[in-house]
Parts: C-alpha cells; structure tokens; sequence
C-alpha cells in the first residue's frame, strides 16, 4: 500500500493488456520465482497464464483490508521489522524501483488460510456475524446501549475463535460502531443524531471538493462511474432494493477515485461505509427510495459531465441533506421504540 501511494505521482494511464509483461519479465531476470510467489493483481492486470493469482482485488477497501493480516503475526514484537520494511520500500522508490525480496522469520505457524482472499472474506462475513449478534441482542433485550459485551460472549454466540473476534471487534471499533471497555469486552454504542450528523457533514464537505476534481476525470475514470450509473438504472427497474443500495455505495467510490485527488478520496470512502455501517447498528431496514437515488446520481454525473462545478456540489450537498434526513427519521423512531419499551 506504501508503494502504491508512492507510485500515484509516477503512473500513467495503465495499458491493462500489456502492461504485466514488462514486470513478470523484471521479476524473472532478478531470480524471483514466481511459481513460489504470491501475487495481488486488481483490476484487469495481466498476469502469465500459468501464473494463478493469490487474490484478485475489486476495490480500495479488500486492499486496505490486507492491514488485517498483521494481527495474524506471531505474537512477538514486531515494529522494528516493519519499520525496516517501510525504508527499503523507500529505498526502493527512490532509488530506480528495482525488485527486491524481504523476509521475516516465522515463530509459530499462522492461521491465514489457503488465500489471502480467503481471510479477507472470512474477516468481512465475522465483523457482519458480530453486527448481527449485536442488532439481535438490541432487539430482544439482551443488550442495551450501554452495554459492555465481552470477547466470550462473542464466542459463545458466533462460536468463533477469541482471536478472530478480537481482530473483527477492532475493525468495528475504528469504525466508530463500538467502544472498547478493557481489552477483552467492548460497549455497544448505537449512533446518535449527533453521530450521524456529524458523518454526513464531513461527506457532504469534503464530497463537494470531490466532484469539482472529478470535472477533470480521464476517460476510463468517467467510463467506470457511467458503467455503475447504468447498473443502478437496471436495478431500478427490477425494482432490487438491496443491489441498488449496493451500487449507490459503489457509485460513491468510484467518483471519489475519479477525482485524481490523493487523499480525500480515502477519507470519503471510511465514511461512506461508516455511514451504512451506522445504519446496520441501528436495525432498521435501509430502504432509501431506489428511483430518488438514480435521480440524484444522474444529476451528479451529467453536471460533473457537462463542467457545471456549481450543479454538481449543489446536488452532492442535497444527496448528503436527504440521506441525512432519512437517517434523522430512523433515530427518532428508535429512539420513541425504546422509550416506550422502558415505560
């Protein structure tokens, strides 16, 4: 990931089709085996055909979310590796970007699986058990919002191991969706009005700075955002609810990436999954108006299309006002539901 952002400034438009050859060839002359290699490719890299990769990644989010896999480490310190590790990627940067190798001795055998696409996935569907215990107990009265929820529970619940649970309660944890008591239980923390606000403010601030980038968007940044667009008026019309809510998400990141911007773009991306993630905590069932979501994207994207920067924020800042609005209405009547339980 430290590569990648290093490399943002260095990249040109990739020719997907040829632009693996170059870098199997490098790899090869300087001794790398690529049969014992494991490789990450995204998008549509190409890659030898006897070689099979370890993970093909869709989005930002399965890269970020190979951080992760640092948790599955032995447990023995470990920062002066990774520090090492971060200067030789910027020897590395600085000094003609040719291959190299590094390598940490194993203490004790990991739990990672056959793939790293595997844990990513295994790690995605345990944070949404965790959700669901979570919304379940709220529901039926075994938890409240204040209350504190320990490691064990968890396993009893979801019959996990503790330290799965821990690593998938972390995530949760940094997304804002619960708060850490002690190190082995953590406290349930419905979003309030002042949460969620608080969220759609920052998207609706720095999504205006977005799509006034995104009016400089190349071709295949455009083509991307278009393609979705497209899907979601499909979903429409099939009236599928849940794949549109899906695709608005998605349509979400692919603008913000469109932008070219560096840093933004990722901070927009951790709030918009905040903000569906809030929505889970909450219980209720997300079912913002499909043809009223196309409506908005589309005006989004023809005034972004068409360079009319003023039409473009005006109708991001009114996309973020009614999700917001929306999200208001939910608290208030979860908030009157638990009242009336209590009374």
């Amino acid at each position: 990931m430290l590569a990648a952002d290093l490399l943002r400034s260095v990249l040109q438009d990739p020719d997907t089709t040829g632009q693996g050859h170059g870098l199997w060839a490098s790899l090869e002359s300087a001794g790398q085996s690529l049969a014992e290699a494991i490789i990450l490719v995204s998008g549509d890299f190409a890659v030898p055909a006897d070689v099979r990769p370890a993970a093909h990644f869709v989005d930002a989010w399965q890269w970020q979310k190979l951080v992760a896999a640092l948790d599955r480490l032995p447990q023995v310190p470990t920062g002066e590796q990774l520090a090492d590790l971060e200067w030789r990627i910027r020897r590395w940067y600085q000094g003609g970007r040719t291959p190299f190798s590094w390598t940490v001795d194993r203490k004790e055998p990991t739990t990672l699986g056959s793939s790293t696409a595997e844990f990513i996935e295994s790690g995605n569907a345990l944070t949404e058990d965790i959700l669901s215990a979570i919304r379940q107990g709220l529901v039926d009265g075994t938890f409240s919002g204040e209350s504190e929820i320990s490691m064990g529970t968890l396993n009893r619940l979801l019959g996990a191991p503790v330290r799965d649970i821990r690593s998938a309660v972390r995530a949760l944890t940094e997304d804002g969706l619960v708060t850490a008591a002690r190190s082995d239980s953590v406290v349930v923390r419905i979003p309030s009005l002042d949460d969620v606000s608080e969220t759609y403010m920052a998207r609706r601030a720095l999504g205006a700075i977005v799509v006034r980038a995104a009016s400089r968007w190349s071709p295949e940044g455009r083509s991307q955002v278009k393609k979705l667009l497209d899907e979601l008026g499909d979903c429409v019309r099939r009236n599928d609810v849940a794949r549109a809510h899906h695709l608005d998400m998605e349509f979400q990141t692919a603008l913000f990436e469109s932008s070219g911007l560096n840093r933004i773009p990722a901070m927009l991306e951790t709030l918009t999954k905040q903000a569906f993630m809030h929505f889970a905590v909450i219980g209720a069932r997300y079912a913002f108006s499909p043809t009223i979501i196309l409506e908005q994207n589309t005006e989004i994207f023809e005034s972004i299309d068409k360079a009319d920067l003023r039409a473009a924020t005006l109708s991001w800042q009114a996309k973020m006002d009614d999700g917001l609005n929306y999200y208001a209405q939910h608290i208030f009547a979860m908030n009157q539901q638990r009242s009336q339980n209590r009374g």
